[in-house]
Protein backbone atom coordinates (compact mmCIF):
# COMPACT_ATOMS: atom_id res chain seq x y z
CA UNK A 1 0.00 0.00 0.00
CA UNK A 2 0.97 3.48 -1.02
CA UNK A 3 1.94 5.75 2.43
CA UNK A 4 0.44 9.13 3.22
CA UNK A 5 0.55 11.46 5.48
CA UNK A 6 -1.77 13.75 7.63
CA UNK A 7 -2.32 15.31 10.39
CA UNK A 8 -4.44 15.63 14.01
CA UNK A 9 -4.13 17.39 17.24
CA UNK A 10 -4.48 14.36 19.24
CA UNK A 11 -2.26 11.46 20.28
CA UNK A 12 -3.48 7.93 18.13
CA UNK A 13 -2.38 4.59 18.10
CA UNK A 14 -1.30 2.25 14.92
CA UNK A 15 -3.97 0.62 13.76
CA UNK A 16 -6.25 3.42 14.39
CA UNK A 17 -9.07 4.02 11.88
CA UNK A 18 -10.15 7.71 10.85
CA UNK A 19 -13.47 8.52 9.32
CA UNK A 20 -13.72 11.39 6.31
CA UNK A 21 -15.73 14.11 7.32
CA UNK A 22 -15.00 15.76 10.67
CA UNK A 23 -13.60 19.09 8.22
CA UNK A 24 -17.22 19.45 7.19
CA UNK A 25 -18.13 18.54 10.60
CA UNK A 26 -16.84 21.26 12.23
CA UNK A 27 -17.39 23.94 9.07
CA UNK A 28 -21.25 23.17 10.52
CA UNK A 29 -20.70 23.97 13.81
CA UNK A 30 -19.05 27.58 13.41
CA UNK A 31 -21.63 30.07 14.40
CA UNK A 32 -22.65 32.16 11.66
CA UNK A 33 -21.26 35.72 12.66
CA UNK A 34 -18.11 34.09 13.87
CA UNK A 35 -14.65 35.98 12.11
CA UNK A 36 -14.30 31.66 10.90
CA UNK A 37 -17.46 31.38 9.40
CA UNK A 38 -17.28 34.54 7.57
CA UNK A 39 -13.75 33.54 6.44
CA UNK A 40 -12.59 29.88 6.38
CA UNK A 41 -16.72 28.77 6.31
CA UNK A 42 -17.43 31.55 3.15
CA UNK A 43 -14.27 29.60 1.16
CA UNK A 44 -15.81 25.90 1.74
CA UNK A 45 -18.97 27.32 1.02
CA UNK A 46 -17.83 28.41 -2.24
CA UNK A 47 -15.72 25.75 -3.08
CA UNK A 48 -18.62 23.60 -2.40
CA UNK A 49 -21.06 24.58 -4.31
CA UNK A 50 -18.53 25.46 -7.88
CA UNK A 51 -17.53 21.52 -7.22
CA UNK A 52 -21.60 20.75 -7.15
CA UNK A 53 -21.90 23.00 -10.07
CA UNK A 54 -19.13 22.23 -12.30
CA UNK A 55 -16.81 19.38 -10.96
CA UNK A 56 -19.84 16.68 -9.44
CA UNK A 57 -17.83 14.03 -9.82
CA UNK A 58 -14.96 15.34 -7.31
CA UNK A 59 -15.06 14.40 -3.61
CA UNK A 60 -16.78 17.26 -1.16
CA UNK A 61 -14.23 18.64 0.78
CA UNK A 62 -16.46 18.63 3.62
CA UNK A 63 -16.86 14.62 3.42
CA UNK A 64 -12.72 13.89 2.90
CA UNK A 65 -9.82 13.33 4.36
CA UNK A 66 -7.21 15.53 3.36
CA UNK A 67 -3.43 13.79 2.81
CA UNK A 68 -0.26 14.69 2.23
CA UNK A 69 1.84 12.36 -0.29
CA UNK A 70 5.41 13.13 1.35
CA UNK A 71 6.64 14.18 4.67
CA UNK A 72 7.98 17.13 3.51
CA UNK A 73 4.85 19.03 2.98
CA UNK A 74 3.01 17.56 5.65
CA UNK A 75 5.91 19.26 8.10
CA UNK A 76 5.65 22.76 6.23
CA UNK A 77 1.84 22.52 6.70
CA UNK A 78 2.05 21.53 10.06
CA UNK A 79 4.37 24.72 10.58
CA UNK A 80 0.91 26.26 10.25
CA UNK A 81 -0.97 23.91 12.88
CA UNK A 82 0.98 24.13 16.50
CA UNK A 83 -0.37 21.53 17.91
CA UNK A 84 -0.76 18.89 15.16
CA UNK A 85 1.03 15.62 15.21
CA UNK A 86 2.19 14.41 11.64
CA UNK A 87 1.21 10.25 10.92
CA UNK A 88 2.11 8.40 8.48
CA UNK A 89 -1.10 6.41 6.77
CA UNK A 90 -2.65 4.12 4.19
CA UNK A 91 -6.13 4.76 2.66
CA UNK A 92 -8.00 2.06 3.60
CA UNK A 93 -10.18 1.59 0.17
CA UNK A 94 -8.53 3.13 -2.80
CA UNK A 95 -12.04 2.51 -4.82
CA UNK A 96 -13.51 5.66 -3.00
CA UNK A 97 -13.21 8.97 -4.91
CA UNK A 98 -9.93 10.98 -4.35
CA UNK A 99 -8.86 13.90 -5.75
CA UNK A 100 -5.65 16.28 -5.67
CA UNK A 101 -6.20 19.70 -5.35
CA UNK A 102 -3.85 22.77 -5.44
CA UNK A 103 -3.30 23.62 -1.69
CA UNK A 104 -2.20 27.02 -2.55
CA UNK A 105 -5.89 27.63 -4.24
CA UNK A 106 -7.55 27.53 -0.80
CA UNK A 107 -5.19 30.32 1.25
CA UNK A 108 -6.41 34.01 0.22
CA UNK A 109 -6.22 37.06 2.43
CA UNK A 110 -8.64 37.39 4.82
CA UNK A 111 -8.97 40.85 3.92
CA UNK A 112 -9.26 42.81 0.18
CA UNK A 113 -10.42 39.59 -1.61
CA UNK A 114 -13.72 39.91 -3.69
CA UNK A 115 -16.31 37.14 -3.49
CA UNK A 116 -15.92 36.88 -7.68
CA UNK A 117 -12.05 36.21 -6.67
CA UNK A 118 -12.58 33.50 -4.87
CA UNK A 119 -15.26 31.48 -7.16
CA UNK A 120 -12.27 32.19 -9.47
CA UNK A 121 -9.87 29.85 -7.43
CA UNK A 122 -12.67 27.69 -6.62
CA UNK A 123 -12.82 26.61 -9.86
CA UNK A 124 -9.09 26.52 -10.53
CA UNK A 125 -8.94 24.13 -7.41
CA UNK A 126 -11.42 21.76 -9.14
CA UNK A 127 -9.93 22.00 -12.22
CA UNK A 128 -6.58 20.49 -10.89
CA UNK A 129 -3.18 20.54 -11.92
CA UNK A 130 -0.44 18.96 -12.80
CA UNK A 131 2.07 21.28 -11.34
CA UNK A 132 1.36 21.79 -7.62
CA UNK A 133 3.50 23.82 -5.28
CA UNK A 134 1.77 22.45 -2.48
CA UNK A 135 -0.70 19.31 -3.22
CA UNK A 136 -3.24 18.33 -1.28
CA UNK A 137 -5.31 15.04 -1.46
CA UNK A 138 -8.95 14.32 -0.87
CA UNK A 139 -10.34 10.86 -0.10
CA UNK A 140 -13.36 9.99 1.00
CA UNK A 141 -12.03 6.46 2.34
CA UNK A 142 -11.31 6.10 5.81
CA UNK A 143 -7.70 5.81 6.64
CA UNK A 144 -5.63 4.09 8.91
CA UNK A 145 -2.55 4.93 11.12
CA UNK A 146 0.83 3.33 10.20
CA UNK A 147 2.84 5.12 12.80
CA UNK A 148 3.39 8.84 14.24
CA UNK A 149 5.77 10.70 12.97
CA UNK A 150 6.13 14.00 14.70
Amino acid sequence: MKKYYWLASYILSPGSIIEPGNWGRIINKYPIYSEAAKTIGLREFIFEVERLKNFSDRPSRLESLFLFENEELAKKFQKTRSFDLIYEVEIIDETKNYFEGEMMLTNFPQNNIEISQLVMMANQYWEGNTNFTEKEILTLSSIKIIKKIV
